[in-house]
């Protein structure tokens, strides 16, 4: 592709009831067939869908190695911790920490656990508050990492994730949760069962402490949501986060989880 003509879409924006409306209107057999074809055209997706890419991704490392960070000095910099509320920060920051910290025995999932119990309860007393989460139950938190300390004890760890705390989108089944998508018309009852990637999360051993919040539907990307709250960037909580996977990228960049799971349709920021 070698031109980019872009254009300013007329698009509506739609949240609480109208977006209740909305959706019924194109779900409904009667009207689907009135309104789709119009509203894939507005949003240019026949046009997409035409686009021949003849260039390859580029892909960018999520870590320079320290042995090679004064070869990068220019490159903006990570904020520095104290920037950040000290109530989100944990002392183990990536996945491979924890790892390392459960099997020197200098750490268990079940200490891991208070401290992000803690620091989504402290997330919320930021003014404005983060909104990482849209739901999250400090007992099954707890279960979970009960168990995975047993497992830790006997050296049965079931692999590197082993008590690793980690996130999940609110559009994706988890027991004990609702899955929303960040509405109030959907999940009206918890989640029957969990969806394959949290199956496989947990037999991997993970701990999986909660729903993060997200733009209502995942159709914009600045992480605004009038049911659970303004999704905040833990960098300056006045900014956005970004989105539509705005509460997963939030909890990882304050520190409240070292990785959380979105969900790219093409805009999902973690």
């Amino acid at each position: 592709m070698s031109d980019y003509d872009l254009k300013s879409l007329d698009l509506p924006k739609l949240y609480g009831s109208m977006l209740n409306i909305f959706a019924a209107v194109t779900g409904s057999k009667l009207t689907r067939p009135l309104l789709i074809g119009s509203l894939l055209e507005n949003g240019g997706i026949p046009k997409l869908r035409a686009i021949k890419f003849a260039e390859e991704p580029t892909n960018f490392p999520l870590v320079i190695p320290a042995e090679h960070a004064a070869a990068h000095m220019d490159l903006p910099q990570q904020v520095p911790p104290v920037s950040r509320h000290s109530r989100e920060q944990l002392p183990h920051n990536m996945i491979r920490d924890f790892a390392s910290a459960y099997q020197e025995g200098a750490l268990t999932p079940l200490q891991v656990a208070e401290e992000v119990i803690k620091a989504i309860a402290g997330s919320q007393q930021t003014t404005p508050a983060l909104n990482a989460f849209s739901a999250s139950s400090a007992e099954d938190i707890r279960k979970q990492a009960e168990e995975s300390t047993s497992r830790l004890k006997i050296g049965q760890a079931r692999s590197l994730l082993e008590g690793v705390p980690l996130a999940i989108k609110d559009e994706i089944d988890q027991v004990p949760y609702p899955t929303t998508v960040g509405t109030k018309f959907l999940g009206a009852q918890p989640a029957a069962k969990d969806s394959h990637v949290a199956i496989r999360l947990r037999a991997a051993g993970a701990v999986l402490v909660g729903k993060t919040n997200m733009h209502e539907i995942g159709i914009a990307t600045n992480g605004e949501n009038v049911h659970f709250g303004r999704i905040a960037n833990p960098y300056d909580l006045q900014r956005d986060t970004g989105g539509s996977s705005s509460g997963s990228g939030a909890a990882v960049a304050a520190g409240i989880v070292p990785a959380a799971l979105g969900a790219d349709g093409g805009g999902s920021c973690l």
